[in-house]
């Protein structure tokens, strides 16, 4: 093997070695803007990336309750998924993954939807958020015109301003908040049957045509507020509201519909 292949091998292990966190939003990010770029050009790791989704897929549809039986588990079947055949051995194809994964599950047993791991850092930041700030109407200064709204965008960078409509849910109000220690837009949207939030950073979109292509990394219920999250290049988006996971995601399609 010649020296550029050597490299070259060399930083697919590097990136598939960081997947699990690339996909939790874990990373610096410098580091995840150069692990998209080498995602965007080389089909074996962008196989192993779907691998790992589908992983994370399966197992949020069953899963166990105790976090240190899920814990095990996940090492069990990232144990398993290493000893599979292939040329390459961080190579791991999206059947392999799933089928290790149901396999599992079934020796272990399995039981309620959306729960595997315990909540990632932002999904619990932003359920936390939306219980104090939009259940309970906690007195914080919020804005809602749309230079303010954009006066608060800019703050982040810049990026597309907030839509004034989700499907048939209105703006109501913004402000600045911080998930896992950065910094995100918290705009809360509302109409006859719900109210919820978006949180989107730490950096925003330039334009809300790269919304449907963004990528849901996961759906957690926390106790009667449900979280999804959905990642795309720097960009993270999340969703949150006191209704069930199903409700919460069907915003995020209502959003890429309307695009």
């Amino acid at each position: 093997m010649n020296e550029p292949q050597t490299a070259a091998r060399g930083r697919c292990e590097q990136v598939c070695a960081q997947l699990a966190r690339y996909l939790a939003g874990d990373i610096a990010e410098s580091e995840r803007a150069s692990m998209a770029a080498h995602l965007e050009s080389c089909a074996a790791c962008r196989e192993q990336e779907s691998a790992e989704r589908e992983l994370n897929r399966v197992l949020r549809l069953a899963t166990l309750q105790d976090e240190e039986a899920a814990r095990l588990l996940q090492e069990r079947i990232r144990a398993r998924m290493n000893q599979a055949p292939s040329q390459r051995r961080w190579r791991v194809p999206v059947g392999i993954a799933a089928a290790l994964v149901a396999g599992i599950v079934v020796t272990l047993g399995a039981s309620n939807i959306y729960g595997l791991y315990s909540a990632h850092r932002l999904c619990s930041d932003a359920a936390e958020d939306h219980e104090q700030e939009v259940v309970q109407q906690a007195p914080l200064k919020w804005v809602a015109s749309a230079s303010d709204v954009m006066a608060l965008v800019n703050r982040l960078g810049g990026g597309m301003a907030l839509p004034a409509h989700i499907g048939s849910y209105g703006f109501q109000r913004a402000r600045i908040c911080e998930l896992g220690g950065r910094r995100f837009v918290h705009a809360v949207y509302a109409g006859p049957d719900r109210e919820f939030s978006v949180f989107l950073g730490p950096q925003l979109p330039s334009t809300e045509s790269e919304i449907p292509n963004m990528k849901m990394v996961r759906a957690e219920r926390l106790g009667t507020i449900s979280v999804a999250e959905y990642h795309g290049g720097p960009t993270v988006l999340l969703i949150a509201a006191d209704n069930t996971p199903k409700a919460v995601m069907q915003v995020f399609d209502l959003w890429s519909a309307s695009k």
